[in-house]
């Protein structure tokens, strides 16, 4: 975040402080002006150049930037316990102000934590800005111009379809034994459709829903699906439904052959 300056009437410049969201955003961008590395950061020249923008901001006053004046006395005593000579001579409260741990460290913590949810937000924030460059058209009703065919006692819809489907996951989910590592086996549509269509032709009698699909595997049910509607939509296969909620059969559909075909 970049730093705005005023100039005053004495031709004295100020920093303005209303541009960071706090002292861990100042920090930071000390930080990146100064090319510091992160990970290891001088404490005194930080707290100085800290310190140095705070007096030019006239954020040294109790009254104002509390947080600022936080963060401040906060950065003197990480310098102050860095100072501090390592002799046998220091009470052993004392020694546990630096042995063991780095005072920056924690400081280190926050600042990371704090940038990780800044590139967040600026991520965010530009999608944001990205997609109000797009205009979204409101759902049209196209139901008027849907052909209504009723449908025959036995005959089913695509709703019909979807929720015998639906059931179908549901019972498999109870069923699936814990989940294991395989080698995922790619599967189109039309190799689907190719299979169950030769299933249905080569039965005796119509194949319930049910069974036509049992023992796919979990990652094959969407193609397989997929597969059914198709057959039905190019009328390879026909689906019937003896009463509401029962179950759903398929039956291959004999195709007549025309007599121009023929000679």
């Amino acid at each position: 975040m970049a730093t705005t300056y005023n100039q005053e009437t004495n031709n004295s410049w100020k920093v303005n402080l209303d541009v960071f969201s706090g002292p861990l955003d100042l920090l930071l961008h000390l930080i990146n002006e100064l090319e510091i590395d992160i990970y290891d950061i001088p404490i005194t020249e930080i707290t100085t150049q800290y310190l140095a923008y705070l007096e030019q901001s006239n954020m040294l006053a109790l009254d104002v930037g509390g947080e600022y004046l936080v963060m401040a006395a906060t950065l003197m005593a990480i310098k102050s316990q860095l100072l501090v000579p390592r002799n046998e001579s220091l009470a052993d409260e004392e020694e546990m102000w630096y042995e063991g741990e780095d005072p920056r460290e924690h400081l280190m913590e926050l600042l990371l934590e704090y940038r990780k949810f800044k590139l967040v937000a600026q991520d965010l924030q530009e999608r944001e800005e990205a997609r109000s460059a797009f205009i979204t058209k409101e759902e049209s009703d196209v139901t008027k111009y849907q052909e209504h065919i009723p449908l025959k006692a036995d005959e089913i819809s695509l709703e019909d379809l979807r929720t015998a489907f639906t059931r179908l996951l549901n019972e498999r989910a109870l069923q699936d034994p814990p989940p294991t590592i395989i080698e995922r086996k790619q599967v189109s549509v039309s190799d689907k459709m190719t299979e169950i269509a030769t299933k249905l032709r080569e039965a005796d009698s119509p194949m319930t829903f049910s069974y036509l699909i049992e023992g796919v595997l979990r990652t094959e049910l969407v193609a397989s699906f997929l597969a059914i509607l198709e057959l039905i939509k190019t009328q390879t296969i026909k689906a019937n439904q003896s009463d509401v909620y029962g179950e759903i059969t398929l039956r291959y559909i004999q195709k007549k052959v025309k007599k121009e075909e023929v000679q």
